[in-house]
């Protein structure tokens, strides 16, 4: 992937009322994509400049996409956001010495400690995929990274909310439970233990589920952007959610990925 040095842009996180002279987008950050799944991913982030998208956070599913997203952050200081995690998906298909060679190297790569790499994610559970105990092994893992690293957890949880109770009792900081989609119950226990949650295209759907508005102090949104979807109207996810401004959502970003983002707070 070419990482061709383009000129990053910096547009301060502002409320604003919306005119037809603003760019859709602006004053919204995308707190979930994968920009390495596309072709040409600065292509990709221009497109989302254009649209007014102050930031997005860049989720890693493998060892094959790190390089790549750090790569991006250094482009796109503060505009770009790196998350470094093993997906589920990849845990359950790769042979057991695999999984540990890539355990082995997140370990070494979040010890260089790289500018822009905030979180470790996309990992987690997801009952839709086989091998399920060594998804377990890989996400507890993950979760022991992110204690001694003290960083916060991207989290994919799919039909396996029991599970994913259990083990993060024993994780002293939160998780951002991404592509949010659970009912009552799992949104107290969110509040109740302080995570995050992000909501995304299940706000576009008729079924999704009623969002509790005390969550807004603790939500974010997100598209989930990759090579293989339509992308959603960020405005619109926006407006579907319980976030009352621009202000806030920048605030819970910061919050959620202990990160300063230069006018989050005017």
């Amino acid at each position: 992937m070419s990482t061709s040095s383009i000129p990053p842009q910096s547009i301060p996180m502002t409320n604003h009322p919306t005119s037809a002279l603003v760019p859709p987008w602006r004053g919204l950050v995308d707190a979930h994509a994968h920009p390495t799944s596309y072709p040409d991913p600065h292509a990709y982030l221009r497109q989302q400049w254009h649209m007014g998208l102050e930031a997005v956070f860049a989720a890693g599913t493998s060892p094959q996409d790190w390089p790549h997203i750090d790569a991006l952050c250094q482009v796109y200081p503060m505009r770009v956001w790196g998350c470094l995690g093993i997906h589920p998906y990849w845990a359950a298909l790769a042979p057991r010495a695999q999984a540990q060679e890539a355990l082995d190297r997140l370990a070494s790569r979040l010890a260089q400690k790289s500018p822009g790499i905030c979180a470790i994610g996309e990992c987690g559970l997801d009952a839709r995929y086989p091998n399920l105990p060594q998804q377990q092994w890989v996400f507890r893992a993950q979760i022991d990274m992110a204690m001694q690293r003290k960083l916060p957890l991207v989290v994919h949880c799919v039909k396996t909310w029991h599970d994913m109770q259990s083990y993060l009792k024993q994780h002293s900081g939160y998780a951002i439970f991404h592509a949010f989609n659970a009912g009552p119950q799992i949104q107290q226990w969110i509040l109740d233990q302080g995570h995050f949650i992000s909501l995304g295209r299940s706000l576009l759907r008729t079924s999704a589920p009623l969002i509790n508005p005390a969550l807004a102090s603790r939500c974010l949104i997100e598209s989930d952007n990759d090579a293989g979807h339509d992308e959603p109207p960020m405005n619109r996810l926006f407006d579907l959610s319980p976030l009352t401004s621009t202000g806030q959502l920048a605030q819970n970003i910061a919050k959620a990925y202990k990160i300063h983002m230069p006018g989050a707070f005017s």
